[in-house]
């Protein structure tokens, strides 16, 4: 039996590669750093694919 999420995974990954995914990733990160003080860490949990784990230090 495999992972039943993969499917979506892709999905949704693939998504950020769609120009309307780029710029709302674009945006959210944005918002994401101007909350995250410098110097500071964020912890990711059970958050679906890692994908901000990735994209933020």
């Amino acid at each position: 039996m495999g992972d039943p999420f993969a499917a979506l995974a892709e999905g949704y990954e693939a998504w950020y590669e769609t120009s309307l995914g780029a710029f709302a990733i674009a945006e959210e990160e944005k918002a994401l750093r101007a909350l995250l003080p410098p110097g500071e860490s964020l912890l990711e949990v059970g958050a679906g694919t890692g994908y901000w784990l990735r994209r933020l230090p």
